[in-house]
């Protein structure tokens, strides 16, 4: 007789990497150095433009095969921290962002291996203090690159449910 059964595996999960598509704005603002905010346009390329320094190009060839353009906006964060790495100092940025289903995110570990990854609905660790429903990126990115009302618990919680929900429906 054959049984299935599922194992539990603890994981350390050090970064999200989020790679998002830039067209479907519905609203953020950037601040550079304490200038006025500027609304992004609605089509992101001010995003592109004001953040190609921090947002190199990475090897995610089959999300981009899966997207309209390489219009892909990337963010790892580490998940302890809420600290969006190599985030341009002085840049503040307000996101209020309709991805849909529009979104690859890999949970990676200490040395960047991907423990899991998927493309789909965002992920709630990413609609901080409000319900996202899985269409929305809503994150508040300080000056110093870390993101406001990062609770590491809640996220904690979330990320195992994001991998258990996805998991399940393979």
């Amino acid at each position: 007789m054959k049984i299935s059964r599922k194992k539990v595996v603890e994981e350390d999960v050090k970064y999200l990497y989020a790679h998002l598509h830039d067209d479907w704005w519905d609203g953020a603002e950037i601040s550079r150095d304490g200038a006025e905010f500027e609304e992004v346009d609605e089509d992101g390329s001010q995003i592109s433009d004001m953040l190609k320094p921090f947002n190199a190009p990475t090897n995610i060839k089959r999300f981009k095969n899966f997207v309209k353009d390489d219009n892909i906006f990337s963010m790892k964060i580490n998940v302890d921290t809420g600290e969006v790495v190599g985030w341009p100092k002085g840049t503040i940025m307000n996101i209020y962002w309709k991805i849909v289903d529009e979104g690859l995110y890999q949970y990676l570990d200490e040395n960047d291996n991907i423990i899991f990854e998927y493309d789909g609905y965002v992920p709630n660790e990413l609609a901080i203090e409000e319900v996202g429903y899985g269409d929305y990126v809503i994150l508040n990115i300080g000056a110093d690159g870390i993101i406001e009302h990062w609770n590491t618990a809640q996220v904690a919680r979330d990320i195992t449910e994001t991998i258990e929900n996805e998991s399940n429906e393979d």
